[in-house]
């Protein structure tokens, strides 16, 4: 399957609908949900697409643009989940990042269960900058593991 990363504002209604069906997923929902109902000037939101069905999200948020510093942030549809598409999203989200929006550093966040996604961050670089065990007592489920990638 080719697949191809694309600016959010590029959709037609048909594809929109497969971005609000992935954002209400709900592992999804709090970090997109966010995203899409600020659709401020600092966040650049992709998809990853082919044939016309979105397969998955991610969005380069400029967090202290002064300092050309971005968070990403990124989802699949649970239906193309474990396919590979999860590293090309972040992949080429990272890409322009770095090239068209000119950010030197990038940060990124996951939890510790969730091996596939740090599996990703890990294999584009990205560096773990927290432990990734929680201290004693923490809340399992609020912990997370964050990343940090220069250009």
């Amino acid at each position: 399957m080719i697949a191809e990363l694309r600016p959010l504002t590029s959709l037609n209604s048909e594809q929109r609908q497969d971005v609000r069906r992935i954002v209400g997923e709900v592992d999804v929902a709090p970090v997109f949900g966010a995203i899409l109902e600020r659709g401020g000037s600092h966040d650049h939101v992709y998809v990853l697409s082919s044939v016309g069905e979105v397969l998955a999200l991610a969005a380069i948020t400029r967090d202290r643009p002064a300092l050309g510093w971005g968070q990403l942030s990124y989802a699949v549809s649970q239906r193309y989940r474990q396919k590979g598409f999860g590293r090309a999203v972040a992949n080429g989200a990272v890409a322009r990042a770095f090239g068209e929006l000119g950010l030197g550093r990038l940060t990124s966040s996951a939890r510790p269960s969730n091996l596939a996604s740090r599996r990703i961050l890990e294999a584009l670089g990205f560096l773990a900058t927290t432990p990734v065990d929680p201290s004693p007592g923490a809340d399992q489920e609020a912990w997370l593991v964050h990343y940090r990638l220069l250009a």
